[in-house]
């Protein structure tokens, strides 16, 4: 059986197809001051806000709205619960004809300038101000690691409106010689530009022994990595781009109980139940790019802060912002 087809040219449609409005008419967030610049908006909220309410205006009402990829039923009185020191939320406005759509971003930051900082026992700070402070330049191994006769320490600018030391990938830093001091419960903080990203096993903050193999490892892409008879891996696992590239960011690890949570920015970025003893273990050592094995970090190092306790997210992200600083710690 044949089938019959007509085909038409050189005729144009009876209807004509206009493209969709997937305009962003307005976007309020109640009680704030809402800036604009282009298709990205943003707001600054009291550091202690823990949800906001926008308020959004579509071009054509009958376009969809989603927000982080969840569909809203409706652009009023929308709840957004924040995460940390900021929070980004990614809004994509789909008009009726189903083809035309347009992104924009909401950026929400806490603002810490009144934060009562609470923080705990500092064990010890590096403040790179054109001098190593005590920390060691060492190369990599197992049983030990050789400190460099002559490392040419250089400096350029850091945070805060201060020095960094520059680490040129030969070598890494040891930061403490005795890390059982941090026993259990501790933190780390501290500010890094990594000139290149390094591999996924590639450290950057580091401690524990390499012989017996008891140790944790904050590398590129597994967050929290650690070792105890067996690797463990953090929740999540894996995170791509977790880091960027001449570019500087904060970093903290907070250990509470062997329990670990991993800051970037001033967000809660993984955590590990695996960090139990390590540092306890006899021998244990600190170190900033460096470890027994892998390639050495690569770019520049500021205000290194260790504490004998488990600083809070609202702590952390108080250094994040910079309105906590190395030198207004150690000025109390």
């Amino acid at each position: 059986m044949k089938a019959n087809a007509t085909f038409y040219i050189d005729k144009k449609p009876s209807k004509t197809i206009t493209a969709g409005n997937a305009e962003l008419k307005s976007l309020t967030v109640s009680g704030y001051t809402v800036k604009q610049s282009g298709s990205d908006y943003s707001v600054t909220v009291p550091y202690d806000t823990k949800s906001i309410t926008a308020n959004i205006t579509l071009s054509d009402t009958s376009s969809k709205l989603l927000i982080d990829n969840a569909s809203k039923t409706s652009a009023s009185n929308i709840s957004l619960n924040l995460k940390g020191l900021k929070s980004v939320y990614d809004i994509k406005v789909s008009a009726s004809d189903q083809l035309t759509s347009k992104s924009y971003t909401l950026t929400v930051t806490k603002d810490y300038s009144k934060y009562s900082f609470v923080g705990g026992t500092i064990l010890t700070t590096f403040n790179f101000e054109d001098n190593p402070d005590s920390a060691v330049a060492v190369t990599k191994g197992t049983t030990a690691q050789a400190e460099v006769a002559s490392p040419g320490y250089t400096y350029s600018a850091g945070v805060n409106n201060g020095k960094a030391i520059n680490l040129p990938g030969t070598y890494g830093l040891k930061l403490l010689d005795d890390a059982t001091v941090l026993g259990d419960t501790y933190t780390v903080s501290y500010w890094m530009k990594p000139t290149v990203l390094k591999g996924g096993v590639d450290p950057t903050f580091c401690g524990g022994t390499f012989s017996p193999e008891k140790w944790v490892n904050l590398t590129y892409e597994t967050p929290i990595w650690s070792n105890l008879g067996g690797y463990k891996y953090s929740e999540p696992q894996s995170l791509a781009g977790l880091y960027e590239a001449n570019k500087w960011q904060h970093v903290a690890l907070v250990v509470n109980s062997g329990k670990g949570t991993l800051y970037v920015n001033g967000i809660a970025v993984a955590t590990s139940a695996y960090l139990t003893g390590i540092m306890t273990s006899s021998g244990a050592k600190a170190f900033f790019g460096v470890n027994g094995w892998d390639a050495y970090f690569e770019g520049a190092l500021d205000e290194v802060i260790m504490w004998t306790s488990a600083l809070s997210a609202d702590d952390v992200a108080a250094l994040a912002a910079g309105t906590v600083t190395c030198d207004s710690l150690t000025a109390k």
